[in-house]
């Protein structure tokens, strides 16, 4: 299914694994921390998340989670397990996120692009970049590396705090508004 850009969606406990996946996914349950996998988020599988998945990145009941830039079907993939009340865009919303999660491309307007995003959370929001893990980047056409996505995010007010694990294939870097300059960031 094509998602259309700014497309939203409401999670919800009515909507599972079994129901928008059948039992067959299901039955996959259980394997690497809870998460339903079958062959890796982008290599042609697929990666459901998991509760835990959702409390790893810090998505609570009720927040605001913006995609950005995120691969194909990315939407449908997360969807399913998210706490209640959650509200999962594909691309940014008009109001300010609890999270955003994005997929850095290119080095090139990196801090640029940062510094958007710094202004679209909460001042206590997070902002997640993932990337893949050094030997699946190339398959990803990423020409740059870790250390050079985190220089990006540091020459804005945001500061990094956690690395966490997404994929076989990804793992993410949790920024956040740092708490000297947070106070600016309150409307």
């Amino acid at each position: 299914m094509a998602l259309a850009r700014n497309s939203v969606y409401a999670g919800s406990k009515n909507v599972t694994a079994r129901s928008v996946l059948g039992d067959e996914a299901v039955s996959l349950a259980g394997q690497k921390g809870g998460l339903l996998r079958s062959g890796g988020m982008f290599g042609g599988g697929t990666l459901w998340m998991s509760t835990e998945l959702a409390k790893k990145l810090g998505i609570e009941p009720g927040d605001r989670v913006a995609l950005v830039e995120a691969p194909a079907g990315m939407v449908e993939y997360l969807r399913p397990e998210l706490p209640p009340g959650v509200l999962l865009a594909e691309g940014l919303l008009e109001e300010l996120c609890e999270v955003i999660i994005f997929w850095p491309s290119r080095l090139d307007g990196l801090v640029e692009k940062f510094k958007d995003l710094q202004n679209r959370i909460v001042p206590e929001g997070a902002v997640w970049a993932v990337m893949p893990k050094k030997k699946f980047a190339a398959k990803w056409s990423i020409d740059y590396t870790w250390e050079q996505m985190q220089a990006a995010g540091l020459r804005t007010d945001l500061v990094d705090n956690k690395v966490a694990s997404v994929d076989e294939e990804t793992y993410g870097t949790r920024f956040v508004i740092r708490k000297m300059r947070r106070e600016r960031y309150f409307r």
